[in-house]
């Protein structure tokens, strides 16, 4: 038998998939909003830029640097409890039984492990949630975006169950207002702001390259960790 939980998760997810192959120009849409990073994150990186420049006093850009950290925690925890919890497989691993429809021209060699809660949530809802703590109107519009343009495309090309979502939302928004509010955290975060003054030249170049990161949701970072673990294993077997 279902439990509740996972009777509303599914009847979600059923709901959502009836709409798929009605019109297949939607779904080849769908399935390029949610496979192309920039289109889908860049704007949220450029709202940083502007926060970080129209808000120059110390407070603001700590509670930043602070919603930064708090990314980079809820983005760490979330692949950690992929490893260690046994929730979800993800819904294309299951379309048989399901009777699921695939979009077409999916990707679906990847990603056959535990897929709760959603990385990919608990990192832009952890973003909304920092551009929130500066700009309640933008951070608004951020969640909303997060939420249809990023987290619901997940869904509905069958990467994700809906509460995946649910759990990365929380997570994201937990570990920034957890970081943003931590007394003990913040003397560190604000030497890191001291070192936009005093090596600028140092500090711009490496933010960038964070931010870049943030956008591409740590494709390079993956890459360069499956490449790593590739040579290890060969290594092993040599």
């Amino acid at each position: 038998m279902l439990s509740e939980f996972t009777r509303v998760d599914l009847a979600i997810l059923l709901w959502l998939n009836s709409f798929v192959g009605r019109w297949p120009l939607f779904d080849d849409v769908v399935r390029v909003i949610s496979e192309w990073n920039f289109l889908r994150a860049a704007w949220l990186g450029l709202f940083l830029v502007w926060a970080w420049a129209k808000f120059s006093d110390h407070e603001s850009r700590l509670k930043l640097m602070a919603g930064l950290a708090g990314l980079f925690v809820a983005t760490a925890l979330s692949r950690l409890l992929q490893i260690a919890l046994a929730v979800h497989p993800r819904p294309f691993t299951m379309v048989e039984e399901l009777g699921l429809n695939v979009p077409r021209k999916l990707l679906v060699g990847w990603g056959h492990g535990n897929c709760y809660p959603s990385d990919t949530a608990s990192l832009y809802f952890a973003f909304a949630a920092m551009i929130f703590s500066v700009s309640r109107a933008w951070g608004a519009l951020a969640m909303a975006w997060v939420a249809i343009v990023i987290c619901l495309p997940r869904v509905y090309l069958l990467y994700h169950w809906p509460s995946d979502i649910a759990a990365g939302l929380a997570l994201g928004i937990a570990c920034v207002v957890l970081l943003q509010t931590n007394r003990h955290v913040m003397p560190t975060l604000a030497q890191a702001i001291s070192l936009e003054k005093l090596r600028p030249h140092l500090f711009y170049p490496v933010m960038f390259l964070v931010l870049y990161q943030i956008i591409d949701s740590f494709d390079a970072v993956e890459q360069i960790l499956h490449h790593i673990g590739a040579v290890r294993k060969h290594g092993a077997l040599g």
